[in-house]
């Protein structure tokens, strides 16, 4: 822990999340239940010396942001590119039935789902604003990251060449730091789970 430069924490739950339903790019608050998933995460991090929270610029990830800033007194800042990949109008269905549908366009990442966007577009935004963070966070850290979960499998791929690797449940935290001269190790702090969702 004393060498974590970056914490990842997922969005604390909403309606949708606790229907077995994919949030996608549906800007959704959290429920009172992820409110006190958040609560309980903000104290779990409350010693923690934050130098900078970043959250997506969506409602369940800012919010949840916020609650984890406000004790310390620091601004959130907004980012477009920690949106969760947007799989059009797979987003607000049920999770589990549509789970062969998200697989294949993993599988063929130049293809766009209805009215969504292809992994691989998701990729572009994502990944260099992700990196530009862990490169900030080396250099200035601890830094907090709340995103989704989609994007959380994102970052086991990238860091890791496994997207199954790092998976949390919603207000779930994962800590990196830096091994070696360039890569990078992980601990779920919170959250760890077996089942996995995308585009929440």
């Amino acid at each position: 822990m004393i060498d974590t430069v970056l914490f990842v924490v997922r969005h604390g739950r909403t309606p949708m999340d606790k229907a077995g339903r994919s949030d996608g790019y549906l800007d959704l608050p959290m429920s009172d239940e992820g409110r006190l998933q958040m609560v309980e995460t903000q104290q779990q991090l409350k010693n923690i010396e934050f130098k900078e929270i970043h959250s997506s610029d969506l409602k369940r990830a800012h919010e949840s942001a916020h609650i984890i800033a406000k004790p310390r007194d620091l601004k959130v800042t907004q980012h477009k590119q920690f949106r969760p990949w947007n799989l059009g109008k797979l987003a607000g269905t049920p999770k589990q039935p549509n789970r062969p549908q998200v697989e294949w366009y993993l599988n063929n990442p130049d293809r766009r789902p209805p009215e969504g966007d292809s992994i691989d577009e998701f990729r572009k935004s994502f990944r260099p604003a992700f990196k530009a963070l862990l490169a900030r966070a080396k250099q200035h850290g601890p830094i907090l990251v709340v995103t989704s979960g989609s994007d959380i499998r994102d970052i086991s791929e990238m860091l890791f060449k496994d997207r199954d690797l790092i998976d949390v449940d919603e207000a779930g935290i994962v800590a990196l730091y830096p091994s070696g001269k360039t890569g990078w190790s992980f601990q779920i702090l919170k959250g760890g789970k077996k089942d996995h969702d995308e585009a929440s």
